[in-house]
C-alpha cells in the first residue's frame, strides 16, 4: 500500500486474475549502525506463473559480468579509491507501474488482478480505506509488477535505469550494459555494478556520496557497508589505508558438507541412485558456484560436471568430496593492490583434446591478468620469476564448441576465443582511460583504427600453432578450414 502497488477493484469485469502466498523466511538483517539482527521477513507473492500473459512478456533484466566485477575492483585498487556496497530494499515494489512500462516501450497496459488468502482478508480490512472489502465481490488489481510477477526485475531495472542514466548520468559500458561509468570533465570519477538490486560502487568518496544521495531521494534510506561486505556472493575486504582489496568465498565454502559414501571400496564403479545423484548434483552445483574465486578447482569441476544420471558413479562422489575438501583445507583470495600508471593485459591460453571413442574431447582454458606495463615482458615471465603483482581479471574451462579433430585445432580454437574475450576487456579498459565509446568507435578500436593505451599479450604454449601464425607464407593446414582461423590471429 505504502508503495502504491495495488488497488480495489470489482471482481466483475476485471481478467487475468491470480492467486498469491505468503513467503517466510528467516534473514540477518543489516542495521545502520552495521551490526546485524535476525528478522523473520513476510513476502506476499504472486504466483505469477499463472499469469494469463506470463508466456508472452519481456522479462530481460541485466545483471553485470564477472569479469566487470573484478575489473571494477582491479581500477579501484590501482585509482586508489574507496569500494562500498548497498542494496535497494523491497526493490520490486519500487519498480515503473504498468502505465509507465506501456509508456516507455510502447506496449499495450497490461491488466493484472489478484486475490489473498482467506486469512489474510482480516489484515487486509485494518488497511486505511479497506475496512469494507468484500472478497467475493472485489478483487486487488497489480497498479505495478509486485514481488513474483515474471515482469518485476525487468521493472525495477527500467526504474533504477531512469536514476543512474538518467539523472546521475552514468554511461554504460559499451561490452556490459551493468557497468556503468561517470565521467566529470572527461575524466572517469566513479564505476558502478549491479546485480539487480544489489550495488557496487567504487570512485572518490564525495562523488559516492552525492550517488547514493540521489538514490535515496527515490528509493528510501540505504544501508552502506564500506571496506567489509559480501556482495554477489563473494567476501570483499578492503585496507582503508592502502585500499588493497581481496576477493573470497571462504565462508560458503566451509558451510559445503561431503557426500556420504555408501558403498564398499571395490564398488567405486557401481552407478549411483536417483536418491545420490540428485545430492551430488546439488554438492556439484555449490561447488561450481565457488568457481567465481577458485580458479585452481575449475578443472576439476567442468570434468564433474560430464557426468549425469545414468553415467555417475561413487567413484564421482569421491572426487567431488577430494575437490570439496581441498577447497576447505586450502583457502584461496584474489587480491588487487596497486600496480602502477600504466597497465596492460596478458591472456594465458591453454587447450586439450582427447580421441574418444564417440567424439573427441576437447578442453580450453583462460587466465587473463591485468599487470604494469614494465612488467609485460613474457620472456621474464617465462623464467618463472613469477613474483610480480597482477590483477586477475577473467579465467575460465570450458569445452571447446567447435568440432575438433585434433590438438592443433583444439589449441587454435582455443586461441581465437581468447582474443575476441580479450578485446572485449581491453574495450572496457581504453573507456575507463579514454571515455566513453560510440558503437562506431568500438568498431574502430577493434579494427585497430583508433590506438589504444591498453595493450594485449597473448602468451601460448603450443609451438605449432605458434609457428604457423607467424610463417612468412602460410601453409595450409591439413584441415583446410583451419586457415582463416590462423589468418585472423595473424591480422
Amino acid at each position: 500500500l505504502k508503495f502504491g502497488c495495488f488497488k480495489r477493484r470489482p471482481r466483475q469485469g476485471a481478467r487475468n486474475i491470480v492467486d498469491c502466498r505468503w513467503v517466510i523466511n528467516w534473514k540477518q538483517e543489516i542495521l545502520p549502525n552495521g551490526q546485524t539482527r535476525r528478522i523473520i521477513r513476510a513476502r506476499l507473492t504472486l504466483r505469477g506463473f499463472k499469469d494469463m500473459d506470463a508466456a508472452n512478456l519481456e522479462r530481460y533484466a541485466g545483471t553485470s559480468q564477472r569479469y566487470s566485477q573484478r575489473l571494477l575492483a582491479s581500477e579501484e585498487a590501482n585509482r586508489g579509491w574507496p569500494i562500498v556496497s548497498t542494496d535497494i530494499s523491497k526493490a520490486f515494489l519500487q519498480g515503473v507501474t504498468y502505465e509507465e512500462l506501456a509508456r516507455l516501450t510502447g506496449e499495450p497496459l497490461r491488466d493484472v488482478n489478484f486475490y489473498l488468502p482467506a486469512n489474510s482478508i482480516a489484515a487486509l480490512k485494518q488497511l486505511p480505506g479497506y475496512h469494507d472489502f468484500n472478497p467475493a465481490a472485489e478483487v486487488l488489481q497489480s497498479l505495478k509488477p509486485g514481488t513474483g510477477s515474471v515482469d518485476a526485475p525487468r521493472a525495477f531495472h527500467l526504474k533504477l535505469a531512469q536514476i543512474t542514466r538518467g539523472v546521475l548520468k552514468f554511461l554504460p559500458s559499451r561490452t556490459d550494459n551493468e557497468l556503468l561509468i561517470l565521467y566529470e570533465n572527461g575524466s572517469l570519477v566513479a564505476l558502478m555494478c549491479i546485480h539487480v538490486d544489489d550495488l557496487k560502487l567504487t570512485g572518490l568518496k564525495a562523488t559516492i556520496e552525492k550517488i547514493v544521495a540521489c538514490l535515496e531521494k527515490t528509493f528510501g534510506k540505504l544501508i552502506l557497508q564500506w571496506h567489509n561486505f559480501t556482495n554477489c556472493g563473494i567476501r570483499h575486504i578492503q585496507c582503508p589505508r592502502t585500499f588493497t582489496i581481496t576477493m573470497d568465498q571462504i565462508e560458503y565454502i566451509a558451510t559445503l558438507k561431503p557426500m556420504p559414501v555408501t558403498v564398499a571400496r571395490g564398488c567405486y564403479e557401481t552407478v549411483v541412485d536417483n536418491a545420490a545423484f540428485e545430492q551430488f548434483r546439488s554438492l556439484r552445483g555449490a561447488v561450481a558456484y565457488c568457481l567465481l574465486t577458485r580458479a585452481d578447482v575449475s578443472v576439476y569441476v567442468v570434468a564433474l560436471q560430464r557426468p549425469q544420471e545414468t553415467s555417475t558413479k561413487w567413484k564421482d562422489v569421491r572426487s567431488l568430496n577430494a575437490v570439496l575438501k581441498r577447497m576447505q583445507t586450502h583457502p584461496v583470495y584474489i587480491t588487487y593492490k596497486y600496480l602502477g600508471p600504466e597497465t596492460c593485459f596478458l591472456v594465458f591460453t591453454d587447450a586439450a583434446f582427447k580421441k574418444e571413442e564417440d567424439t573427441g574431447h576437447a578442453l580450453k582454458g583462460t587466465l587473463v591478468a591485468r599487470v604494469a606495463t614494465n612488467k609485460a615482458d613474457s620472456t621474464v615471465i617465462m623464467r618463472g620469476s613469477m613474483n610480480h603483482a597482477c590483477h586477475v581479471i577473467e579465467f575460465l574451462t570450458k569445452r571447446v564448441r567447435n568440432v575438433t579433430r585434433s590438438t592443433f585445432s583444439a589449441e587454435l580454437f582455443s586461441l581465437c576465443d581468447v582474443c575476441d574475450h580479450a578485446l572485449l576487456l581491453r574495450q572496457i579498459a581504453h573507456e575507463f582511460t579514454a571515455g566513453p565509446l560510440s558503437a562506431e568507435n568500438a568498431r574502430l578500436l577493434r579494427e585497430g583504427s583508433i590506438p589504444s593505451t591498453i595493450k594485449l599479450g597473448i602468451i601460448i604454449d603450443a609451438m605449432s600453432v605458434y609457428t604457423a601464425i607467424i610463417a612468412t607464407h602460410i601453409k595450409i593446414p591439413a584441415e583446410k578450414s583451419l586457415l582463416s582461423h590462423l589468418q585472423y590471429v595473424r591480422e
